[in-house]
């Protein structure tokens, strides 16, 4: 005979909310693993469970009531479980409107995938755990609008004036991410299509986020515009990779190399030698694009000296063929780092945290040359897609 009682306190012991939710795939997880610990079978358990339905209609609220009176005579009932019930029953009222809306952002359980707590799921959690439940309901009545909003600022204290929510909250929810299909949610995704009437998240091809019908792409620090440390297989072959040899430079960042080189070669022949290995580069590994020849041809003999130059071209190319490769229409930056304590080794909310820079893809060049966007990383051999740096 199972005893249903203790199957069920083991149950909710284990899930991640403290209780079991039939409708996620983790909790039946759960389940499946205590039974088959236990030795049940699942024709045995399921057999006891609907006999047990059949003996006893559902609990009473006042049968409830009297279970926690029982509970707290017998010294069970510690101060833990009070406040986790009393959030958990505050929050009720509310999570049918908040799932509902955030249905409406694709932010549900298809979000991530299908191992993890559904995305609703973790937003719930950290507006339950913190108590602020009844504040982030209110405030879907009428959110922001990433419209409204200047092209750069701060979005934790645009949130946090307009909801009244806890820093903490704020906090928590910009840095829940997953995964989806093979592919990372990444951070500040989530919190920009709950926060933001006009953003929600894409579901029909790949991307970000859709702000008024148009692809929104979301980078994070130290995202990258490619694969992590992808070498540059064709290099010794190369012209730059040929003039390399011959010149005796063993630089691997491809701004230093092309500014070295430039110090060094013959100028009536190998200048435009070292202009064309460029463009052998970006088409080889970016695509072939008109605003390669734009780019580099308007590198003159002097630019190709100034190592700073170099490198603000190459971020041209590298970021105008990411954009048009996946169609972003825009893109949004956003500082999600975390602060290192030296002393404990936590990693706490930065004071930058939660800076943003919004732009079109059509201004990447005009940024670029403004040091509106500074960039500290280059393209290098080793690694042709350099993570972005923090705002």
């Amino acid at each position: 005979m199972v005893n249903i009682d203790a199957l069920l306190s083991e149950w909710a012991y284990r899930c991640k909310k403290g209780y079991p939710d039939m409708d996620s795939p983790s909790d039946l997880k759960v389940l499946k693993d205590i039974l088959k610990e236990w030795e049940i079978s699942l024709p045995e358990f399921q057999e006891q469970v609907i006999t047990e339905q059949e003996k006893s209609s559902k609990r009473s609220s006042a049968s409830v009531v009297q279970l926690i009176q029982k509970m707290a005579k017998e010294g069970v009932l510690k101060d833990k479980h009070i406040e986790f019930l009393t959030r958990y029953l505050n929050s009720r009222p509310f999570q049918e409107n908040i799932d509902e809306y955030l249905g409406t952002k694709n932010i549900d359980g298809n979000t991530f995938g299908k191992d993890e707590t559904a995305a609703n799921e973790k937003v719930f959690q950290v507006l339950q755990s913190e108590e602020q439940v009844d504040k982030f309901s209110e405030y879907i009545k009428n959110p922001l609008k990433l419209s409204d909003l200047p092209e750069r600022g701060n979005l934790f204290d645009e949130v946090k004036k307009a909801s009244g929510l806890t820093d903490l909250v704020i906090q928590k929810l910009l840095h829940i991410k997953g995964q989806e299909e093979g592919r990372g949610v990444g951070k500040a995704e989530i919190f920009l299509s709950m926060f933001f009437g006009d953003v929600k998240m894409r579901v029909v091809g790949k991307g970000d986020l859709t702000w008024n019908g148009k692809y929104l792409e979301v980078k994070g620090s130290s995202a990258r515009l490619g694969g992590r440390g992808t070498p540059w297989q064709g290099f010794k072959t190369s012209i730059l990779g040929q003039l390399a040899q011959e010149y005796d430079k063993s630089d691997r960042n491809l701004s230093s190399l092309i500014k070295n080189l430039a110090d060094e070669v013959d100028p009536p022949t190998d200048i435009p030698k070292l202009r064309d290995g460029i463009k052998e580069f970006a088409n080889a590994v970016y695509g072939k694009s008109d605003i390669i020849d734009k780019v580099v041809d308007g590198l003159s003999e002097e630019d190709l000296k100034n190592g700073e130059k170099v490198k603000k071209a190459l971020i041209k190319l590298y970021y105008t063929h990411y954009a048009k490769a996946e169609n972003v229409d825009h893109f949004i930056f956003v500082n999600t780092s975390l602060k290192t304590n030296k002393a404990t080794g936590n990693r706490t909310f930065a004071p930058a945290n939660s800076r943003y820079r919004l732009f079109s893809a059509d201004d990447i060049e005009k940024l670029i040359d403004t040091n509106q966007m500074i960039i500290t990383s280059s393209p290098a051999v080793d690694n042709l897609y350099p993570s972005l740096n923090t705002i």
